[in-house]
């Protein structure tokens, strides 16, 4: 099995114990959890928790915000001075 990734961007907190916004799971067998389900993983990325540090990263984060939500099945490129109405 190729490696499969399922990313979910969450926009609330469900690991409130946790400061990370970033969450990465694997499967394993309930009865033996020693046994992993290879190929197969999960990451969370909670939105409310994520704070840009530098203008770059928030440069980038409106970069992934905007390409995530303008992206259409066609779209091969995205226009490089796009970001730029967008307060970058």
């Amino acid at each position: 099995m190729q490696p499969v990734y399922a990313l979910s961007l969450v926009n609330k907190v469900f690991e409130h114990d946790m400061d990370e916004f970033y969450h990465h799971y694997k499967i394993v067998h309930l009865a033996n959890s020693n046994k992993v389900l290879e190929g197969l993983e999960f990451v969370f990325v909670e939105i409310p928790k994520f704070k840009a540090a530098s203008f770059n990263e928030k440069r980038l984060q409106v970069l992934w915000l905007r390409y995530l939500s303008e992206i259409e099945d066609e779209t091969e490129t995205i226009a490089p001075e796009g970001y730029r109405t967008h307060g970058c």
